[in-house]
């Protein structure tokens, strides 16, 4: 009696096939897998049979399901030995970010890892992006909070309550016990300050984005330095951009030049809103050092008006990034960590500061 073929049973054919493209690379590691829907009708099955197949994929660890997400790739060949990090920034179209990513790549080398970069600002739920990370086999995160959307206290307290090893970087979420490297902004701020006390300055605005943890540490840093030289931040409070947006920046820097008396120079938190603020200023007829003095942060090069070499405080962007991997290092070994560590910036003099005007 001849042998009648084998029965193939649909599930485990729809398996087989999607973990062989995950085998060969067709899939990414962290790529969403198209949804139960689509899956359904490319096989020309139900979408319970999709559902036993991906089980089945989720249980062999070819994939991990995010409740509320979708289905991620987990690891790019079953059986991979490769260590993987992650380094979750709001954007790399930002300029802090690539040499932060150079510094942790750095440490992760010598670990025998590779690193993930995963971004937030274009997510609505930011937290999401952390989440997947986990899900799909990510052993270690370093986490940049974004000021553009903020990340959410609850899920990142209930992975450190886990033992996930993660480390916050450049910003603090509140609320999250985790362990963080921060630029030392109060220092920052206090040499920033101290910078324009010695060319004469004595009305020295603070000039800012919306507030954030980071922004709240660099005003005391600035608040300290002049109650030492015997003066009080001017304006009072300072002067806070309503968003990111450059046109509420600049509104912003009007509003700081139309304050009676004016400042005769201001430190700022974030190099665009330097250049903007010595727009503003060029913009009601004042030259910039000679009459108006200003102080960027960060140390990074714009496009925007080349030809203006800013006086900045440089912060050690690749620094941090090393630091981070180093303190993943040990949280993976399961060592203690310092809670917070500090890394401080310094003081570039160019062209956009000089010598207090004469009254």
């Amino acid at each position: 009696m001849p042998t009648k073929p084998r029965r193939t049973i649909k599930y485990r054919a729809v398996r087989d096939k999607i973990a062989a493209d995950i085998e060969s690379g067709e899939y990414a590691l962290g790529e969403r897998l198209p949804s139960e829907k689509e899956l359904a009708e490319n096989f020309g099955v139900s979408i319970i049979t999709i559902r036993q197949a991906v089980e089945l994929l989720a249980r062999e660890g070819y994939v991990e399901k995010v409740q509320g997400s979708g289905t991620f790739v987990r690891h790019l060949r079953t059986g991979s030995q490769q260590r993987v990090w992650g380094l979750v920034v709001p954007s790399l179209l930002y300029s802090w970010y690539p040499p932060m990513a150079g510094g942790l790549q750095e440490v992760a080398n010598t670990a025998g890892a590779q690193v993930l970069i995963f971004s937030t600002d274009m997510d609505e739920r930011p937290c999401e992006s952390i989440l997947r990370a986990v899900a799909i086999g990510v052993e270690a995160l370093a986490i940049v909070p974004s000021m553009v959307r903020p990340l959410t206290a609850e899920p990142l307290q209930e992975l450190a309550q886990s033992g996930y090893p993660f480390v916050l970087c450049a910003g603090d979420v509140p609320g999250v016990t985790a362990p963080r490297v921060l630029w030392d902004s109060r220092h920052d701020g206090a040499i920033a300050t101290q910078h324009l006390l010695d060319l004469g300055h004595r009305r020295i605005a603070f000039f800012s984005q919306p507030p954030a943890p980071f922004v709240e540490s660099m005003f005391a840093g600035y608040r300290e330095t002049l109650a030492q030289a015997g003066l009080s931040p001017w304006p009072s409070q300072g002067v806070f951009s309503e968003s990111m947006k450059d046109t509420d920046i600049y509104r912003a820097a009007r509003d700081l030049l139309a304050v009676s008396p004016r400042p005769t120079a201001a430190i700022t938190t974030y190099e665009v809103a330097a250049h903007i603020l010595c727009q503003a200023a060029s913009d009601v007829g004042l030259r910039v050092p000679e009459e108006f003095s200003v102080v960027g942060y960060g140390g990074i090069k714009l496009d925007r008006e080349p030809e203006l070499h800013l006086t900045t405080v440089s912060v050690p962007k690749e620094a941090l990034g090393e630091e981070a991997g180093k303190m993943l290092v040990k949280l993976l070994m399961g060592e203690e960590v310092c809670e917070e560590t500090l890394l401080p910036g310094t003081l570039s003099v160019g062209r956009t500061t000089g010598p207090a005007p004469p009254e």
